[in-house]
């Protein structure tokens, strides 16, 4: 997993790093090594913002102050601007997102643990577009029993979405309805880099 570790004190989580490294995961910081809190990484001479074509899984904010948000934690703004998971650890204190966070840990020795809870959690929003984009495809298709719910995770910088309607649906239905709820995702977000529909059909007695 690609995670975006964003510190309220800046390069003051190498230890964090360690961490999550260890637990197999590849770290990304919106900072170059040693460099200040501005310009970051995304501005003209850096190395490139590591959210820039949806390549990042979740993003992880260390915070260790009860104070408002640091400069140094702009890349939280960019990420939750990009729908990606936000995992908050450590003391939440007055950062305004806690409450938009996916995941909140208190305790810094189980941040693997974290990160990979966030990425398994389901993308509300991209849920509940893609759900009322399902029931509405399948209400134009005739389906006489119109609804169910779409399951949206992402994975490796694109997006799964589990199709799970109430109606067994035909092969031709269910590529129509596919097409349409991808198309739904897509206006919710196109940073996403790809998107992978999956149909899960109902038990049949």
């Amino acid at each position: 997993m690609r995670v975006l570790v964003v510190s309220d004190e800046l390069h003051a989580d190498r230890g964090v790093a360690q961490q999550l490294e260890g637990a197999g995961h590849e770290i990304v910081r919106c900072h170059d090594a040693d460099a200040p809190a501005f310009p970051c990484a995304g501005m003209p001479g850096g190395s490139g913002c590591p959210i820039d074509g949806g390549r990042v899984d979740v993003a992880l904010n260390v915070r260790q102050l009860s104070e408002p948000p640091t400069v140094a934690e702009d890349g939280v703004r960019c990420a939750l601007r990009n729908h990606v998971p936000l995992v908050v650890a450590g003391t939440a204190g007055q950062a305004p997102w806690a409450g938009m966070a996916t995941v909140v840990e208190p305790d810094t020795e189980r941040l693997a643990a974290a990160v990979e809870e966030a990425e398994m959690a389901p993308l509300r929003r991209h849920s509940e577009a893609a759900s009322r984009e399902l029931r509405v495809a399948m209400e134009r298709l005739g389906v006489e029993q119109a609804g169910g719910e779409v399951v949206v995770r992402r994975r490796d910088g694109g997006l799964q979405a589990q199709l799970r309607p109430v109606s067994v649906l035909t092969p031709r239905q269910a590529h129509a309805v596919g097409v349409r709820v991808a198309a739904a995702l897509r206006a919710v977000d196109d940073q996403s880099i790809g998107v992978d529909v999956f149909l899960e059909q109902p038990a049949t007695v």
